[in-house]
């Protein structure tokens, strides 16, 4: 099984959250919740934020829009 890291990061770049993810889907596939706070438990605001899903076979980012 691949080691897998979630990161939330502003559009400034900057790393706001870091996610281990918790129980897989149906699918077999690692699931996380993120709750729109950082790592100090405060809540962001709305925007844009980016998700990054770092692993031992690969990486990918997406943009992820909270609402509030």
């Amino acid at each position: 099984t691949a080691a897998i890291l979630v990161t939330i990061h502003d559009v400034m770049g900057r790393t706001v959250r870091t996610i281990s993810p918790g129980e897989s889907d149906a699918s077999g596939a690692p699931a996380f919740t993120w709750d729109g706070k950082d790592d100090a438990g405060r809540d962001l605001g709305a925007g844009t934020y980016w998700v990054r899903v770092t692993s031992t076979t690969g990486e990918w980012s997406r943009p992820l829009i909270r609402l509030r």
